[in-house]
């Protein structure tokens, strides 16, 4: 095994081989105390991301190493919580393992576990492997185009390639199945309701999905889904088919969540006049 003091083991030059992580929290969360009924109050929603991992590193002499690193977005917005900002974890949970050889001191010494940490930090701070890291991290969804007008769905679509599309069947309450090939082009949810039952003893839940889809012919399917876990209720499953902007907001309506997917979508919640 070799020896390297710190100086020495801060000009090895090193690639990245592999990028591990584990996302612990990412979406929209809303604090349940702040739940009324089944109401729901936007000013308590808020965004959350919290991503971590290790990275392993390799050199061209064989030596390796691996430390744990963090990814934290913001929490005001869909868009500030795919910012994010990277860091070193150097918290006692972090890993640092340096294989193939020993750090020590100038005396010949081997250092201590801080002292070899140090060494990984000043290695890291040196190393581009903030940008392996942010090519797995999650990516906001790219807005659509949705400006639908005449001749609109004549035009070539690149995003609708046949390795792109899919086979979708959505279930109607008391119609037939909706089925068509496309893809889904965004799709929300909203927190879990928290719902007091009617003998006050038990707790149960209601949230939603909206759901916007793309048809390979050019057409826009729109899935509202109203969950329910009352013995008493059922699941609403409502589809409807669209050609313009105008219905697609007609459908979804003007809620917090509707304005959710249209932010995500990049299209203002107006409806249009001739």
């Amino acid at each position: 095994m070799r020896k390297l003091t710190i100086e020495e083991f801060n000009e090895i030059d090193f690639d990245v081989v592999n990028i591990d992580y584990a996302i612990h929290e990412f979406g929209k969360f809303c604090p349940r105390d702040f739940f009324q009924d089944d109401s729901y109050d936007p000013e308590y929603h808020y965004w959350r991301s919290n991503i971590s991992g290790l990275a392993f590193m390799k050199s061209k002499c064989g030596i390796e190493f691996n430390f744990s690193w963090y990814a934290r977005g913001g929490s005001e917005g869909y868009m500030e919580m795919h910012d994010f900002s990277l860091g070193v974890d150097m918290d006692d949970g972090g890993t640092w393992d340096i294989v193939g050889a020993e750090i020590i001191d100038d005396e010949g010494d081997k250092v201590d576990s801080e002292e070899q940490v140090e060494a990984i930090v000043s290695a890291v701070n040196g190393l581009e492997w903030e940008d392996a890291v942010r090519k797995i991290l999650p990516k906001p969804d790219a807005p659509v185009d949705l400006d639908i007008g005449k001749g609109d769905r004549d035009r070539s679509d690149t995003s609708n390639t046949d390795a792109a599309l899919k086979r979708f069947s959505l279930q109607q309450n008391d119609c037939s199945d909706v089925q068509f090939t496309g893809r889904l082009l965004c799709g929300v949810e909203s927190a879990d309701d928290y719902c007091e039952s009617e003998d006050d003893s038990d707790a149960s839940f209601r949230w939603t999905n909206l759901n916007l889809y793309k048809t390979k012919g050019g057409e826009y399917v729109c899935e509202r889904i109203l969950h329910t876990l009352f013995e008493h209720e059922i699941t609403k499953h409502e589809v409807e088919v669209c050609h313009s902007k105008n219905e697609i907001i007609e459908f979804f309506g003007q809620g917090w969540l509707a304005e959710h997917l249209y932010e995500r979508q990049g299209f203002a919640n107006l409806v249009e006049t001739e």
